[in-house]
């Protein structure tokens, strides 16, 4: 054997310059078509794969996703609920307060010789509409309130339905009768309710 004979490793026939024949040739290329199209089946088998894998991931994220927007509506819908529930106990304190100052106001303006024997409120939208009934010694003490009442941060917008002396009762007894609309309930010093 030659040095040739071992480093050549071309089939002997070919070495010898006879070439293969066409039959050889379609079957080897139909044997490299056949491999060909294997290895890019598995290629693509395996990227098939791996895209319903990403599938079957981006459906999890998006029931996962479904169900955090559920329960984000379903908190939001507790937040708003709490929320009308604050504002509604705010608007009863303000005028609860509000009407506790009014009161408050009424036992300061109202002087101790006058006595009221009747105070009625009627809340009507965005007013409070107050009825007072007194009796007071004299007609110069139901003016002298009236004053105060005007000079006051609540009822400075009273308005007299009534003012009769009380001859039966007492000869120096008169009877009165005050209206006073505010406009908005507020607290001293606040600026009005929405």
């Amino acid at each position: 054997m030659s040095l040739g004979e071992h480093v050549n490793f071309l089939p002997k026939d070919l070495r010898r310059g006879r070439g293969p024949e066409l039959q050889e040739i379609l079957i080897g290329s139909w044997l490299l078509g056949l491999i060909s199209m294997a290895a890019v089946t598995a290629i693509k088998l395996h990227q098939v794969n791996a895209m319903k894998q990403e599938y079957e991931r981006l459906q999890e994220v998006a029931k996962s996703m479904e169900t955090s927007t559920q329960e984000i509506s379903s908190k939001a819908k507790s937040a708003d609920n709490s929320n009308r529930t604050l504002a509604s106990t705010k608007d009863f304190l303000d005028t609860r307060t509000a009407s506790t100052e009014i009161l408050k106001e009424l036992s300061l303006i109202v002087p101790r010789s006058v006595w009221l024997t009747s105070f009625s409120e009627k809340l009507d939208q965005d007013k409070l509409s107050i009825d007072l009934v007194g009796e007071s010694p004299s007609q110069a003490k139901v003016a002298n309130l009236l004053e105060l009442f005007e000079g006051s941060y609540y009822f400075h917008d009273v308005a007299m339905k009534t003012s009769e002396k009380l001859p039966d009762v007492s000869p120096s007894l008169y009877r009165f009768s005050f209206q006073v609309v505010i406009p908005a309930i507020k607290k001293r010093g606040t600026d009005a309710k929405n």
